[in-house]
């Protein structure tokens, strides 16, 4: 059976995310991400080898850099009944998939970023160095 519990801190999170939305009808997605470093224009005109090596470089350094997690708001119409769930008096989207293996998850925070904790108290997401 899916549950997952929240703490205090990562619905305080979450309630100023929804204070900053107009949706009417809002659910919380947990979006992944992480900052992104432009590609540096004079890589693009190297010679093809040269520019290949740089991209490779430039990937395997993306390996590393962290991963957030953070609540972004959504419109419940928009995602389908099969992906939501409510917790208390929130409504969140997850796959179906996600909901399955969710028993005792937690939900909590870190500053502003959140983390998704199994039954084991073990980090689901954010995933580093993916």
């Amino acid at each position: 059976m899916t549950s997952l519990t929240i703490s205090d801190s990562a619905y305080d999170l979450i309630l100023r995310e929804l204070e900053r939305s107009d949706i009417a009808d809002p659910a919380i997605a947990l979006s992944y991400s992480r900052d992104t470093y432009p590609l540096p224009d004079e890589v693009l005109r190297l010679p093809r080898e040269q520019r290949d090596r740089a991209l490779e470089e430039y990937r395997a350094a993306l390996r590393n850099v962290p991963h957030e997690l953070r609540p972004s708001v959504v419109s419940r119409s928009e995602v389908p009944l099969d992906g939501l769930l409510r917790v208390g008096d929130l409504w969140f989207c997850f796959s179906p998939e996600w909901k399955a293996r969710m028993s005792g998850w937690f939900l909590d925070s870190l500053g502003d970023e959140l983390m998704l904790l199994d039954e084991k108290r073990s980090v689901v997401l954010p995933m580093q160095g993916r």
